[in-house]
C-alpha cells in the first residue's frame, strides 16, 4: 500500500533515518497506516474522533509519554474529522500537548513531521508562517455556540467561590487600559461577555499578546444579559501561558466584559462538541 502512496513512504524513510528515532511515532489526528508501516503497536484510539473524551485524550497523551515517542506525524489536510468540528475543539488537550512538546522539522506533502522538543513555541517558530492553512486554523478561531452554552450552564459557577473576578469593564477601552497597567496571564483565565442588547450573528474579537502575537476569536452572539464564556487556555495561541496585552473588537458589542480566574476544579472547561 505504501508503494501506491509515496508521501507515506517518504515520511517513513525520513523518520527512520533520523539518529534520534527511537522506534515509535504518533499519528495525529488519524492515519493508522503509519503504525502498520513502522511495525508499532498503535494507541488504543486510532483517531481523534474516538479519543475526544477527556479520559481518552489522557490515554493518548500517556501513550506518547510511555512509549517515548520522538516523532509525531501531523496531517495538515485533516484539521477536522468527519463533522467539521476542528481538532482543537474535539481533542484540544491532545493537540495542546503535541504542539507544546514537538517541533516542526520537515514537511512531506500533506504531512508535517514534528520532533520531540521540550523548549518549543510554535507561534514564534519561523516554520509556522510557511504553512498558511495551519496558521489560519490555529489563529482564526470560530467557537460557534460554545461560549453561549458555557455561559448558560455555568452561570452559577461564575457567581461561586470557585472563581475570582479580576475585573469587570463597561467598555473595551476600559478593559485595555486595565491590561496596560496590569500583567494578566492567560492560564486559567476566562473572558465573560454580558451583552446589553440582543444581537444576531457573531461577536468577534482579536486578542493580542505582549509579544505581538494575535488570534481572532468569533462566536455566536448572546442574547441580552446572557453570559458568554471564552476559556483562554483552550485557544491555541494560549496553549503557552502568555500575557494578554490588548483586546480589539472586530464587531459591534455593547455590554460588560469580565476577566475571571478559575480557582478550583475544571467546571469551566468546555466538554461538548455537539454545540458546533
Amino acid at each position: 500500500m505504501l508503494k501506491n502512496n509515496p508521501e507515506y513512504l517518504q515520511v517513513k524513510n525520513i523518520i527512520r533515518n533520523k539518529l534520534s528515532y527511537e522506534g515509535t511515532i504518533f499519528s495525529y489526528p488519524s492515519d493508522p497506516i503509519f503504525y502498520v508501516s513502522f511495525k508499532q503497536a498503535p494507541p488504543y484510539y486510532s483517531n481523534n474522533y474516538d479519543s475526544s473524551a477527556n479520559y481518552a485524550q489522557d490515554m493518548q497523551i500517556h501513550y506518547i509519554k510511555e512509549n517515548n515517542v520522538s516523532y509525531v506525524i501531523y496531517n495538515l489536510k485533516n484539521l477536522s474529522v468527519q463533522d467539521d468540528v476542528p481538532n482543537f475543539i474535539r481533542t484540544g488537550d491532545e493537540e495542546k500537548y503535541i504542539l507544546n512538546n514537538f517541533k516542526i522539522i520537515d514537511r512531506v506533502g500533506k504531512f508535517l513531521i514534528l520532533q520531540k522538543n521540550r523548549n518549543v513555541d510554535l507561534f514564534v517558530d519561523n516554520n509556522f508562517v510557511k504553512y498558511g492553512n495551519l496558521k489560519k486554523y490555529l489563529t482564526e478561531i470560530n467557537l460557534e455556540s460554545i461560549p453561549r452554552s458555557e455561559g448558560k450552564y455555568k452561570k452559577k459557577v461564575l457567581q461561586s467561590d470557585k472563581v475570582r473576578k479580576i475585573g469587570e469593564f463597561s467598555s473595551i477601552l476600559q478593559l485595555n487600559n486595565f491590561l496596560k497597567k496590569n500583567v494578566i496571564l492567560s492560564k486559567n483565565k476566562f473572558l465573560v461577555f454580558v451583552s446589553e442588547e440582543s444581537e444576531e450573528g457573531y461577536t468577534s474579537i482579536e486578542i493580542v499578546s505582549n509579544e505581538g502575537l494575535k488570534t481572532k476569536v468569533k462566536f455566536k452572539s448572546c442574547d441580552r444579559f446572557e453570559f458568554c464564556i471564552i476559556n483562554l487556555s483552550k485557544i491555541p495561541l494560549f496553549y503557552k501561558d502568555r500575557q494578554i496585552a490588548e483586546i480589539i473588537p472586530q464587531s459591534h458589542f455593547l455590554g460588560k466584559i469580565s476577566i475571571i480566574e478559575e480557582l478550583t476544579g475544571t467546571d469551566l472547561w468546555w466538554e461538548s462538541t455537539s454545540l458546533w
